[in-house]
């Protein structure tokens, strides 16, 4: 069920795809990176007109796997793909819709496969699905109560090590990782709740805030070819969506829920 909130939380969506690089010399690398990069730019520059090139593009090849080091943007700044040794990104905002960012994420790898210089020797190690979401927490909410009563994590510390001490038994900070075997599709989903801090809605002020991220990750084993990439990326698409989304909505269901419609 395709549900689009008015105020949802969405800080970023990213997809991104990791493949191992050629071994064969610097020189191998630079080429193949400035092959694909002028290449890939041609084919998508009509809906990704403004580059830029980041900071860590100065990295040596053979040191910069899987680090981006060219975004392409579209004409309001998001979304936006980036480029970098081994690895592509598509990266979107507040304006994210799934319906929009399926079709943008086929229509890039479709592109990059295009463009690979090496396309039998094209191995990918990873594709993931990532969200990272935030809201605003008073900084004196009780946690354990926000997480429990709001979010239906149950999360607690025996009182025996707060009884007859000056500590105070609400954290100033949390942060739980979790990960998850993943059937539909295969690999890993990896839950990640902490309080941070977030520009409010305004842009304009740092708030505290409750953040999370969830991303569906599979490897190279469930991956393995371009072929297969070209075969079953819908497929995965649909499978890895479907489990972010039933555990977003699984999360916020009720108060939550009402605030971001």
């Amino acid at each position: 069920m395709t549900v689009n909130l008015k105020n949802k939380p969405l800080i970023e969506a990213i997809f991104e795809i990791k493949w191992s690089p050629e071994n064969s010399g610097q020189s191998v690398l630079d080429l193949n990176t400035q092959l694909m990069f002028g290449r890939l730019f041609d084919r998508i520059n009509s809906t990704y007109p403004n580059y830029e090139q980041l900071s860590l593009a100065a990295i040596p090849e053979l040191m910069a796997d899987g680090i981006v080091k060219h975004r392409f943007k579209s004409e309001k700044g998001w979304p936006l793909v980036q480029l970098g040794t081994g690895i592509l990104t598509l990266n979107d905002t507040e304006n994210y819709v799934w319906e929009d960012f399926k079709p943008r994420i086929i229509d890039v790898i479709k592109n990059l496969i295009e463009v690979y210089p090496n396309k039998d020797k094209f191995q990918v190690q990873s594709m993931l699905l990532k969200y990272i979401n935030a809201i605003d927490i008073n900084s004196n909410e009780n946690i354990y109560n926000f997480l429990k009563d709001k979010m239906k994590i149950n999360l607690s510390l025996n009182n025996s090590f707060f009884e007859n001490t000056s500590i105070n038994n609400n954290p100033v900070h949390i942060d739980l990782r979790f990960a998850f075997d993943c059937e539909r599709p295969k690999g890993v989903i990896n839950f990640h709740i902490f309080k941070g801090q977030k520009l409010d809605n305004t842009g304009n002020t740092i708030t505290d805030a409750l953040i999370w991220e969830t991303i569906i990750q599979s490897n190279g084993n469930n991956i393995s070819d371009i072929s297969e990439i070209s075969l079953h990326l819908e497929q995965w698409l649909e499978e890895a969506h479907d489990v972010t989304h039933n555990w977003f909505f699984t999360l916020v269901e009720g108060d939550l829920l009402r605030s971001f419609e």
